[in-house]
């Protein structure tokens, strides 16, 4: 009978030891994964944060803690060493994140939910530089003659991206109709009103998706869902494609066939 518990409790270990290595490899899987998601993009942010990973010997991430409002992330060399950590704080009107290591780096980001304002800070050097986004005007900088945050983009675009991938987006999406012939066998063709479309976000495709998402709910009618085509997003971003204050996009209405 003793051989029995002491072999049920093996067995229990081994499961249980099976179970945890298996939860400990799909975190890391999904925490590594997105520098390979982000390399077969072509998208122009995607690009960039590319770039600034290579350029600062990044090659992948590791989670150190995630909370609801707190994630702090390890920066990995080839080798698997930790070169840098990325904390990144969600509070009720702003977001912060804060990059240290990187041979002696340690830069803090701020910016407003609603990409109106954003403050760098360099903690050794003790330089900062705010921004405020005008809508008639566009960004304004404070103390421009030091050009701070234009000299330290790389490594913005480093946190920002990396903040990107762990923060997830609320967007929800209207699948717009889109009619490729002149008109369909329903007599629907794309010959409506324009409607222009407005949003921001953390990069450019975010911005383009929430403005992308506000003409399909002014294109909608009763002949469709969203618009049937838009033209090409225009952006108004303040570091590389991040930090997108304002994007719009025109989009066309559906309408019945003459």
């Amino acid at each position: 009978m003793r051989k029995c518990a002491i072999l049920v409790g093996l067995i229990f270990l081994l499961i249980v030891n099976v179970v945890m290595a298996e939860d400990n490899q799909e975190e890391k899987y999904e925490f590594t994964r997105s520098i390979k998601v982000l390399e077969s993009s072509d998208l122009p942010e995607h690009q960039q944060a590319k770039q600034a990973w290579q350029h600062n010997n990044v090659d992948s991430f590791r989670t150190l803690s995630i909370a609801r409002e707190y994630a702090s992330i390890e920066l990995l060399d080839e080798k698997q060493n930790n070169i840098g950590t990325i904390d990144f704080q969600v509070l009720d009107d702003f977001e912060i994140m804060s990059l240290k290591g990187l041979s002696g780096t340690h830069i803090t980001l701020k910016k407003n939910k609603a990409l109106t304002f954003i403050s760098v800070t360099d903690h050794v050097s003790g330089v900062s530089q705010k921004a405020t986004f005008e809508p008639e005007v566009g960004w304004i900088k404070s103390n421009d003659a030091k050009l701070f945050i234009e000299d330290n983009q790389e490594f913005l675009i480093l946190m920002l991206s990396t903040y990107g991938m762990f923060i997830e987006s609320n967007n929800s999406n209207i699948v717009s109709r889109s009619i490729d012939s002149p008109a369909d066998d329903t007599g629907i063709i794309c010959l409506g009103n324009d409607y222009r479309g407005f949003g921001y976000g953390d990069s450019k495709s975010f911005c383009c998706m929430d403005a992308k998402q506000d003409a399909n709910m002014k294109c909608w009618n009763e002949h469709c869902i969203g618009c049937c085509s838009f033209t090409v997003c225009d952006s108004l971003c303040f570091i590389g494609d991040y930090v997108c204050a304002s994007c719009g996009i025109t989009g066309r209405a559906c309408s019945g066939s003459f």
